[in-house]
């Protein structure tokens, strides 16, 4: 089974359940994911039975998954899901348990059992007895309506677990849009159209989210930049399989070395990557993911082969200068690189070495 690239960035046992369960991602998905991932605000807009539900669900429940997995799951509420539907509100809360259930069942069959996440519904109709229970012990993930929202943020038992909340989805808006139901959802989270932009501008919750910030929390703007710190992160290690402080170099948005240096021993530490010394001739630390360290060895192991590749210029793998001996190449798009063996032999244009490889002086792989 090939599993998309697009379903690369998520937890491996999201991604499998993913892969294991739909043919493949839906363009909601495909484009909603990377925004979603940067910690934007994302507008999905398709039609009905497209995923889009799935498109802003499947990245929260990845960050579930990888807490759980870390042991850093609290009982805190995570998510909040607005419905403007009661009935679409319970249904949700099905769809979401199963995927859940097949996860937390995938990881007990690797040998590495997930502590549960919960759901939970809290519209005006749920009994004293469950709304006292959530009191207690927060659902990860709530489900709820514009009302109940509205009231949850005024009673002081519910702002506390409604505190932690790091991501907010809205369901069917444009069915709220227009009516006092889109009204209150623009009391909640931006206080009116003019002080929203403002508060967007200056990263501060405004509206009545602003009641859940505590004196010295970190504002929405510093998250959304923690969290977008750790998915550029990600991101080098899924394009080169090892990271290291020279690889900067080709990087002109990347966070400090620093700053990415935190994250990758987190990482290291929740044993999703590898520390280590992996490339020879560089001083410093250096991170990998594990199956980048088993193709190492692969190379390593097979020394005598001499694999040919052609990389554009422009590409990120351009590492001439930098990882690889001679002088720096333009990243131009009119320009390409020949690698004989991992080691850059002749730059020229793509036309003219592909030509070569066809009269047999190389044989492209």
């Amino acid at each position: 089974m090939t599993t998309p690239a697009s379903l690369d960035r998520f937890h491996p046992l999201v991604g499998d359940w993913f892969a294991g369960t739909f043919d493949a991602p839906t363009p909601p998905q495909e484009f909603g994911w990377p925004a979603i991932a940067l910690g934007r605000h994302a507008l999905v807009c398709a039609p009905t039975g497209s995923g889009k539900t799935l498109a802003a669900f499947l990245w929260a429940i990845d960050g579930l998954v990888r807490s759980a997995m870390g042991g850093e799951l609290e009982d805190r509420t995570s998510v909040v899901y607005v419905s403007p539907l009661k009935a679409l509100s319970n249904d949700i809360q099905k769809n979401l348990r199963e995927p859940l259930r097949a996860i937390r069942q995938l990881a007990e069959e690797r040998g590495t059992p997930l502590p549960e996440i919960r759901v939970a519904v809290r519209t005006g109709d749920t009994p004293a007895k469950e709304r006292e229970s959530m009191r207690r012990r927060p659902p990860h993930i709530l489900i709820t309506t514009p009302e109940s929202l509205y009231i949850l943020l005024t009673v002081e038992s519910s702002r506390r677990y409604l505190a932690s909340a790091r991501t907010v989805i809205v369901d069917e808006i444009h069915t709220v849009a227009a009516d006092k139901r889109g009204a209150l959802l623009t009391a909640i989270t931006c206080g009116g159209a003019i002080r929203g932009a403002l508060a967007r501008a200056r990263h501060v919750p405004v509206g009545r989210w602003s009641l859940l910030r505590e004196p010295g929390s970190a504002s929405v703007g510093q998250v959304a930049a923690a969290e977008a710190e750790e998915t550029f992160a990600r991101q080098l290690l899924r394009r080169y399989g090892v990271v290291l402080r020279e690889l900067l170099a080709r990087e002109t948005r990347a966070p400090s070395w620093r700053t990415l240096l935190g994250i990758s021993r987190r990482l290291e530490a929740r044993g999703e990557i590898r520390g280590g010394r992996f490339v020879d001739g560089f001083s410093g630390e250096q991170f990998a993911l594990p199956e980048a360290v088993e193709a190492l060895r692969a190379v390593r192991r097979n020394r005598e082969e001499r694999e040919v590749v052609l990389v554009a210029a422009a590409d990120p793998l351009n590492l001439v200068g930098i990882l690889t001996p001679g002088g720096r190449v333009s990243p131009l798009s009119g320009q390409a690189i020949l690698y004989v063996g991992g080691v850059p032999v002749e730059v020229g244009e793509p036309h003219s070495l592909r030509a070569k490889l066809r009269r047999g002086q190389a044989a492209l792989t």
